[in-house]
């Protein structure tokens, strides 16, 4: 073997996924990578046919069907298919099938096996957590939008509309960093930077224009939702407490009121307290006295 051979079996080697060479369907060559996808070892499967790596004998003649007229007239196929490991569990694996040579002569190619089993499972229940979700939307009060990246809405709940007063068709053309008003601009950016890293930033204040160019106050959650540990979008829990700050401004104006209408009261009292004071001073400096009367004879 040349030193190039033992460098390309080394590759091959080294790779994670299985790689099989064929001829007439029974496998000529294995790479040490069919051991991590199909739990065989590679000398188990020289001279055996491909069979053995799937789930029955129907599916094997029913995937060679479609795989090798392709090969003969383009050269390569790839399609996921279910496979069978060597302890019976089933395997989900993308299999990319080429030709060797120029013409398809005794079936042979070489086959790529990559176990996409974890992934599959991995995106199932991502799509039912999706599902999930979004029931819980749309069967809350709370404001919830889920937003790309940029700001973009990708989906709103009833809550949401109702408190914004667009409808999800106008919802398409918005993006947050538009509908936030400029004093809480910046905010938004940073709370974003923060979320966008992976954290979520919890119970955050943000005054919005809602439709018609009136304001709304939401006081709520950024959720980052990540997918394989990266960020692939926002979830947003809001409180519409715009009602809740207009009472409280009403409350803190008579609050305000009312010290300013004690501060009277109390300068008034005082300023009587300090004028009886300066009587009581000035009627000792003057050594005032009661005049007595003396009793008349009529009296006696």
């Amino acid at each position: 073997m040349s030193i190039d051979e033992k460098m390309i079996g080394e590759v091959l080697n080294a790779l994670p996924r299985a790689v099989l060479a064929l001829e007439d369907r029974k496998i000529m060559f294995a790479n040490l990578g069919v051991e991590k996808v199909f739990g065989w070892k590679p000398a188990e499967l020289l001279g055996k046919s491909v069979e053995m790596l799937y789930r029955n004998t129907e599916e094997y003649e029913r995937i060679g069907e479609v795989v090798y007229p392709r090969l003969e007239t383009e050269g390569a196929y790839s399609e996921m298919y279910p496979c069978r490991h060597r302890d019976g569990r089933d395997v989900v694996c993308n299999v990319d099938v080429a030709r060797l040579g120029d013409r398809l002569e005794n079936k042979r190619a070489v086959v790529i096996y990559e176990d996409i089993t974890e992934r599959i499972e991995a995106e199932r229940e991502l799509q039912e957590s999706e599902e999930q979700y979004r029931n819980f939307v749309e069967n809350t009060h709370e404001i919830v939008q889920s937003m790309a990246l940029d700001g973009r809405f990708l989906v709103v709940n009833n809550a949401w509309q109702e408190a914004f007063g667009y409808t999800k068709e106008e919802m398409n053309e918005l993006n947050l960093f538009d509908m936030v008003t400029a004093e809480y601009k910046s905010q938004l950016e940073t709370i974003f930077q923060d979320v966008l890293s992976g954290k979520p930033v919890i119970n955050e204040e943000l005054h919005f224009m809602a439709k018609g160019e009136h304001e709304i106050i939401v006081e709520g959650n950024f959720i980052p939702r990540t997918f394989y540990g990266k960020v692939i979008n926002v979830r947003c829990f809001f409180r519409d407490i715009t009602e809740n700050r207009r009472v409280q401004r009403e409350i803190n104006e008579k609050m305000e009121e009312l010290e300013r209408f004690n501060k009277v009261v109390i300068d008034r009292e005082l300023k009587m307290i300090e004028l009886k004071e300066k009587i009581q001073e000035l009627e000792t400096q003057l050594n005032v006295k009661k005049v007595r009367f003396p009793m008349t004879p009529l009296q006696q």
